[in-house]
């Protein structure tokens, strides 16, 4: 689920939970919205136990994310854990507060955390270094043990604790934007971070999937070429979609892409019960020339 906002100063925070689906109507499910300096409002929908009509909006709890001195928050998607945790990424422009938690950003890849009642826990956002950089964080996941996964893009020199990376140049020496995937503990700390990419602009992490075993599924774009660690591959015109598999280390075990010879990428990804995947995203090309996708051949309709 995509939310947000591009306007400064607030975060917005959507919740939706779907408890059960009887012969009857849904049995239980509320809309959660958060606001800066504003209070937690929940909507209650067909709901025969509650006693509430459909519609009505419920005062639940207070949040607050707000924002200084030009500072601007902007979230790209959440992600909630089975204890009603939600987990925010995007990224952060100046100085910007989180509750009681007051961060100083440049343009960083960020993850915050807010519970079921609305109060802010950790902010950890990324760091620049070495003449600077930005970052932007597409999409986040929480695996079965409470580690935190992000992936999106960036450029130039950026650092996640300890873990730092530097995008590919193009020709004239100018700072191409990479794909990155970083890995966060469950009590806050980044335990590595790994980049892939190449020497053009429009490489990006879209989506990402636990693997179940410490790893990740990570899905986006890529550009002419791109490299995952030793694996070098190359599109088949603009920019193609990709799958990779990187380790619960952060290594980079095999990559699979697919397009055509327009503007193609995968955005989202999820793993079926069976352990397959289901990967999402769009293609660009006539009726005749289509995109490859493995055996698999699509024509624009």
């Amino acid at each position: 689920m995509n939310i947000g906002s591009d306007r400064p100063y607030s975060i917005w925070v959507i919740l939706l939970v779907v408890t059960s689906l009887l012969a009857g109507g849904f049995s239980g499910m509320n809309a959660s919205l958060i606001r800066s300096d504003s209070v937690e409002l929940e909507l209650e929908s067909d709901n025969f136990a509650s006693g509430k009509a459909a519609g009505d909006w419920v005062k639940s709890g207070i949040s607050d994310s707000s924002s200084t001195n030009g500072g601007s928050p902007v979230t790209s998607t959440s992600y909630t854990d089975s204890n009603g945790n939600t987990y925010l990424t995007g990224f952060l422009i100046g100085d910007v507060k989180f509750g009681t938690n007051a961060i100083s950003a440049g343009q960083d890849a960020f993850i915050a955390k807010i519970d079921s009642s609305g109060n802010w826990g950790m902010v950890e956002t990324a760091a620049q270094f070495a003449g600077g950089g930005f970052s932007w964080g597409n999409d986040i996941i929480v695996d079965s043990t409470g580690n935190i996964f992000i992936t999106g893009f960036y450029a130039g020199n950026i650092s996640f604790g300890n873990h730092q990376m530097t995008s590919t140049s193009d020709s004239n020496g100018d700072d191409t934007t990479d794909i990155f995937v970083a890995k966060m503990s469950s009590s806050g700390s980044w335990l590595w971070a790994e980049t892939a990419g190449g020497s053009y602009d429009s490489d990006s992490g879209n989506g990402i999937a636990s693997d179940g075993n410490g790893g990740a599924y990570v899905v986006g774009a890529f550009n002419i070429s791109g490299t995952w660690g030793m694996n070098g591959y190359g599109t088949n015109g603009y920019t193609d979609a990709f799958v990779a598999h990187i380790s619960t280390t952060g290594t980079w075990d095999w990559v699979s892409t697919g397009g055509g010879p327009g503007s193609d990428g995968a955005e989202g990804v999820t793993v079926d019960s069976a352990g397959d995947l289901r990967v999402m995203g769009s293609f660009q090309g006539g009726s005749t020339q289509g995109a490859q996708f493995g055996s698999q051949s699509f024509n624009a309709i």
